[in-house]
């Protein structure tokens, strides 16, 4: 295969991918190297404990996942502890490793505070509607904090899923 012809190909390889929007994007996963994670632990959430609980999301593992569809209890939410205070550049979402099989419970929508001492809560983020996490499973989804000061920790309230009410999470993320 001559040269011309495989960057012809590699081209129109990259542009198909953009098209449909294959998983994370190389430029996120290229700002994901650049960046430190922080060791989170789980603190509280919705629906907690049990195989498919909220603590899923802050431990460590990609397999696991929180899994809720509890409507009267809208919005989710999950808060997390950085252990100490430190000042983030992004937080990542990772879908489930059976995303693709069920295609309506990534997060759309959703808001994430601050804080030092989990009584004040600074409102860090707020998306309204981000269709950008693909169904494929297990994929970090980065999202950038524009301005933040050092906190010890997270709350993440999730307001919408692609469809109905059952979310579905592996993991959340902080990037320092």
């Amino acid at each position: 295969m001559n040269t011309s012809y495989r960057h012809l190909l590699t081209a129109a390889s990259m542009v198909l991918m953009a098209t449909i929007g294959l998983s994370a994007t190389a430029q996120e996963k290229q700002e994901e190297r650049k960046l430190q994670k922080a060791k989170v632990t789980f603190v509280t959430g919705t629906q907690p404990t049990g195989k498919e609980g909220a603590a899923m999301v802050a431990d460590g593992h990609k397999w696991t996942k929180w899994c809720i569809d509890a409507p009267q209890e809208m919005p989710y939410h999950v808060t997390i502890d950085a252990a100490k205070a430190i000042t983030p550049k992004a937080y990542g979402l990772v879908t489930a490793e059976d995303t693709h099989y069920y295609p309506t419970r990534n997060p759309i929508a959703w808001n994430v505070y601050g804080s030092n001492d989990q009584k004040e809560w600074t409102p860090l983020d707020e998306v309204k509607y981000d269709r950008r996490m693909r169904d494929e499973n297990e994929q970090t989804y980065l999202f950038r904090i524009k301005e933040s000061k050092a906190w010890r920790y997270y709350k993440f309230e999730f307001t919408r899923m692609t469809e109905g009410t059952r979310l579905q999470l592996s993991e959340i993320e902080l990037y320092e």
